[in-house]
């Protein structure tokens, strides 16, 4: 079974003003037991999602460089 919690907790940024997320299992026991490999997994992929989303949220403040292809009507990039 799986003991303990998964805490995602912001921090304060650092000097460039990127915030950061602080994953940590605490007091984990995993046993690869059959019936908790799907409950770990799941876990794993929340964390993953919540690091994705707070790098998507800091990274360059939204700005993108460079420019996305424009598509004409026929859909050929121009």
């Amino acid at each position: 079974h799986v003991n303990g919690n998964v805490v995602a907790a912001w921090d304060e940024g650092n000097a460039n003003g990127n915030n950061g997320l602080q994953l940590q299992a605490e007091e984990y026991d995993l046993m690869a037991a059959t019936g908790d490999i799907d409950e770990i997994k799941e876990v794993n992929a929340n964390c993953i999602l919540m690091a994705n989303l707070q790098q998507a949220s800091t990274s360059t403040l939204g700005i993108q460089i460079g420019r996305a292809p424009i598509y004409d009507s026929d859909g050929s990039s121009e």
